[in-house]
């Protein structure tokens, strides 16, 4: 999956521009003005297509051209790639609050371990060794 482009429309408000994929629907998103409507399109073009991957469902077909129902509507090409996406989405850093001994904490305090790094790399060794297994 290489770089995907869907055509968005912008639909001007009092309060700013809705947007919304004719070809992918479910995914919407908003902007106080343009430039902020075509960026919160693209994140949410971008979290809409990796749940389509992560159920395995295919992305849907784009369309060369859209009909718009107002004058005032804005159409622009949104693009994103899905893999990049991806990639960085499940390698984002998420916070996880554990429980252990307090004398273990001060000891690892006292020795500077980082605790993050500890988890994430026992956690790596069990959950590999446990799947080849």
């Amino acid at each position: 999956m290489d770089k995907v482009s869907y055509l968005a429309i912008m639909e001007r408000s009092d309060e700013g521009y809705s947007v919304y994929f004719p070809d992918v629907p479910g995914c919407i998103s908003w902007g106080k003005d343009v430039e902020e409507a075509q960026i919160k399109a693209r994140e949410a073009l971008d979290l809409h297509l990796y749940g389509l991957v992560a159920e395995n469902e295919r992305l849907p077909e784009a369309s060369a051209s859209v009909k718009i129902q107002n004058p005032t509507d804005i159409v622009c090409l949104i693009s994103t790639y899905p893999k990049i996406f991806k990639e960085r989405f499940e390698n984002k850093k998420v916070k996880v609050n554990v429980t252990i001994p307090n004398w273990l904490k001060n000891q690892a305090v006292a020795e500077k371990v980082n605790f993050s790094q500890v988890l994430e790399l026992s956690l790596k060794e069990m959950l590999c060794s446990s799947s080849q297994g």
